[in-house]
């Protein structure tokens, strides 16, 4: 009750958490959660928590845009290797994390958070369940990507720990649609289920002419014609599938290249194969560009001839809201996140995941009729500028925040 009335009396005060790069935009939902805090800053006071690393252990405050962020980590247990390590471990944990609590407690009364935004599901989020128990604010649970496949995977202790911090969720939300049967399914009725769309607003100077303005680092030598991917070199981003078709698809189109920009921590073994591959069939029109800043990755979308994302599973990557609402016709795997929302044929083209004929011949289609692919760009920005606006997902957030601390949203 007490929370109740002094909400009425401030602004709202969410605080989002989430092991973020912020204030760089390196992965999508670095994107997403960029996104979402600056379209809340008109509306409510919002701050980041950030579970650092393990150097992280100062209570680092920082503030960027408006946005204060804090940096600390928040210790786990070690649930792998040996018995002798992870005894040592547990016990440092078990001194550590009453006094992590304690100073977590304090900040959050002291700033007076009205509710916590988790991003993902980690075990670190079980220090924001116990204090819930222990009367600090209300959070919820927004499901990313893989998120509910991985959850699936977990045994064990992990498993019981990422349950518990699902259950003392006001509510779980997924980043589309398609996520929303599977994550009701997976969770059981364990805890309310929603879904929003992520939402992305492009710079003012959003043609090609403004973003070439924006960017302070000069583009990379490009080729003339190219094809482009963005995302992780992992298996389940579908890189191999593209890499090993490529000279086929030199056949019919020998001065297109395919040019790809990401990271390839996520999956280093993978990726050095990929690339091996890709220089011993095809080493003068493929290219790795690695991770890049924001501003000149969006020069390089207005470059592409097309967009491909043959993924594993997506949820509603912001790789293809930037393509997407830059005009770029794309080729997409067909799976639930884009059969159940984009139109085949008419908005994109679709492929299986892994499977070379209706890979190659998706892409065939798009280059070998760009009247066709234009058209097809145009429907899918359409699409993508009416559903997923930044103003559309931060409304329906900032709702959602309002009902749970049971605030009126117009007062």
């Amino acid at each position: 009750m007490d929370r109740e009335k002094n909400a009425n009396k401030k602004k709202l005060h969410v605080m989002q958490l989430f092991h973020a790069r912020y204030p760089e935009i390196l992965g999508g939902i670095d994107m997403m959660l960029v996104t979402l805090m600056e379209g809340l800053l008109s509306r409510c006071q919002v701050t980041l928590f950030i579970p650092g690393e393990w150097s992280d252990n100062q209570w680092k405050r920082a503030r960027y845009h408006d946005i204060l962020t804090i940096r600390q980590r928040l210790h786990m247990p070690k649930l792998e290797g040996s018995f002798f390590l992870r005894l040592k471990i547990f016990l440092g944990w078990a001194w550590e994390f009453p006094q992590t609590l304690w100073k977590l407690k304090k900040i959050l009364f002291d700033m007076q958070v009205d509710v916590i935004h988790i991003h993902t599901l980690h075990t670190y989020s079980i220090y924001f369940y116990i204090l819930r128990k222990l009367g600090g604010p209300p959070y919820l649970v927004t499901l990313h990507g893989t998120d509910l496949v991985k959850f699936n995977r977990h045994v064990g202790l992990t498993r019981w720990f990422l349950k518990k911090v699902l259950s003392g969720a006001e509510l779980v939300v997924t980043v589309s649609p398609s996520m929303l049967t599977l994550a009701q399914k997976t969770l059981e009725g364990l805890v309310s289920v929603v879904s929003v769309f992520n939402g992305y607003s492009l710079p003012k100077l959003s043609t090609e002419e403004g973003i070439e303005k924006r960017a302070s680092i000069d583009l990379p030598l490009l080729p003339k014609r190219f094809a482009l991917m963005v995302g992780w070199i992992c298996l389940s981003k579908g890189v191999d599938l593209v890499v090993r078709n490529w000279p086929d698809v030199l056949l019919r189109h020998p001065d297109l290249h395919f040019v790809h920009v990401g990271s390839e921590q996520f999956s280093p073994a993978f990726s050095i194969e990929i690339k091996q591959l890709a220089y011993q069939i095809a080493p003068d029109h493929i290219h790795f560009l690695g991770s890049l800043p924001h501003d000149l990755l969006l020069k390089i979308y207005t470059k592409a001839e097309l967009f491909l994302m043959p993924s594993e599973s997506e949820g509603m990557p912001y790789a293809l809201l930037e393509a997407g609402m830059l005009g770029v016709p794309a080729v997409l795997s067909r799976i639930p996140a884009f059969e159940s929302f984009i139109e085949e044929g008419k908005e994109a083209f679709f492929c299986h995941f892994g499977d070379d004929i209706s890979f190659l011949s998706a892409v065939d289609s798009l280059v070998s009729s760009p009247l066709q692919a234009k058209e097809i760009g145009y429907r899918l920005q359409k699409k993508l500028k009416e559903h997923c606006s930044m103003e559309a997902m931060c409304d329906h957030y900032f709702k959602i925040y309002c009902k749970i601390v049971k605030l009126d949203i117009y007062s």
